[in-house]
């Protein structure tokens, strides 16, 4: 009867060692691969929530306003203040603003890059609230410790955004901070026609 050879200590130490060399070769593509799909939830989000509102305002015949938030992201600790957030109001006839929905966050690893070459929407004026008809609402874990830049689609699908200029939000990994003059090779820029209020992303 033929014993079974078990393997030696050596044998598996060998096979360890071959095992964590392997995994350091592809840690870091998972990482890439991990990034690029955070980054593509973001560019979608953006997307999804700007046509919407365009939709809205058409449907109901009335403005709609689109806020992008700049805040310490209660669900990434240890981050530093930036526009990672954005949310939608309904505005009636007495300029009143009601919440279309919930505040949607980009993944903690995305943000918005704030330098106004990469992201012209976010060089307009702060929102200025008004006490009466639309006063600085609350936000979940934030409270009132953010700002904001807005600007709305009107009824016939057009912005108040000026013409004479270009309009794009930029986003790209937290990890190269808020005001990078230049993009990382991973980035999204989505743009928005002041005209006809249409939305158009733009990926490298």
């Amino acid at each position: 009867m033929n014993g079974t050879r078990a393997f030696s200590l050596i044998e598996l130490l060998v096979v360890i060692s071959v095992i964590i060399i392997m995994a350091s070769f592809t840690a870091p593509s998972i990482a890439s691969v991990l990034r690029g799909n955070e980054m593509n939830r973001a560019e979608q989000l953006l997307v999804q929530q700007l046509a919407s509102a365009r939709q809205t305002a058409i449907a109901r015949n009335r403005r709609v306003e689109v806020r992008f938030y700049s805040l310490i992201n209660p669900d990434a600790p240890g981050a530093s203040k930036a526009f990672c957030a954005m949310q939608t109001f309904l505005i009636d006839e007495n300029n009143r603003a009601t919440a279309l929905g919930r505040v949607s966050k980009l993944p903690v690893t995305v943000l918005m890059n704030e330098a106004a070459a990469n992201s012209s929407l976010l060089s307009v004026a702060d929102k200025q609230w008004d006490a009466t008809t639309d006063p600085q609402i609350s936000l979940p874990g934030v409270g009132t410790a953010y700002t904001t830049k807005t600007f709305q689609f009107r009824p016939d699908g057009s912005t108040s955004l000026s013409s004479a200029n270009k309009w794009y939000v930029t986003m790209h990994s937290a990890r190269e901070g808020a005001t990078a003059a230049t993009p990382p090779p991973n980035f999204a820029t989505i743009q928005v026609d002041p005209v006809s209020g249409a939305v158009r992303s733009y990926r490298p």
